[in-house]
């Protein structure tokens, strides 16, 4: 008897809370199972002996602390159920954030595979962009060389004809030269005149005397050298 209205004590307080606390509850429920078996035993007690149920006080007082628990028991049936529920919204929410953070990470792959491809796009031109500028630089380069080289040329042959133009004058100044000094040394002869020397025929018809003009030919052998050089 003391043991019922014992547990009643110990619940009646909690009754105001809507979420007991596992632990307590933990104590309720075995506390409340046995109360409602000793009111059943009491019960059949009761039936067996014929004895009349309203007029036992035992009986009446563990009815009244049984339905002072029921509405304890209800309420806890229902924060358990609204705990239940809650859980069964959360587990929803887990599954909805955990597919949010699914199709999140593969918008951000998808993202990172974008960026990567740009940058390798970007790359692949930068290179192509070198390349040209290398080709640029290179066709320069060699557009340059090609016109010294023509330069070079054009100068290596106005150097040539530069000498042998030089070497032309020397060679005239020196036949001029050559004729002052045969004028000098043969006042009689005209300037050409050793040139028909042993050449054409003479204008008479016969050969020169073996004498004079033959000797002053072969006087000077290194001159008529030189007006067949010349020529």
């Amino acid at each position: 008897h003391h043991h019922h209205h014992h547990h009643d004590f110990q619940q009646g307080p909690q009754a105001q809370t809507t979420a007991p606390a596992p632990a307590s509850s933990d104590d309720f429920v075995p506390g409340f199972e046995a109360s409602v078996d000793a009111f059943a035993s009491r019960l059949q007690q009761a039936a067996q002996q014929g004895r009349g149920v309203r007029n036992d006080a035992t009986i009446q007082s563990m009815f009244q602390s049984l339905s002072l628990m029921h509405p304890q028991l209800m309420q806890r049936m229902e924060a358990l159920d609204d705990e239940r529920h809650g859980l069964l919204d959360l587990q929803t929410k887990i599954r909805k954030t955990e597919d949010a953070r699914a199709r999140l990470d593969e918008l951000n792959r998808q993202h990172l595979q974008k960026l990567e491809e740009q940058r390798q796009e970007q790359e692949m031109l930068r290179r192509m962009q070198l390349e040209q500028k290398l080709k640029l630089i290179e066709q320069q380069e060699m557009e340059k060389r090609a016109l010294e080289e023509q330069l070079e040329e054009r100068h290596r042959q106005q150097q040539e004809e530069q000498q042998h133009h030089e070497a032309a004058e020397q060679q005239r100044r020196h036949a001029e030269m050559m004729q002052r000094q045969e004028a000098m040394y043969n006042p009689h002869l005209p300037p050409t005149a050793h040139m028909h020397v042993g050449g054409a025929p003479h204008p008479h018809g016969f050969a020169p005397p073996q004498g004079f003009p033959q000797e002053q030919h072969s006087q000077h052998p290194q001159h008529q050298q030189h007006s067949q050089h010349s020529q």
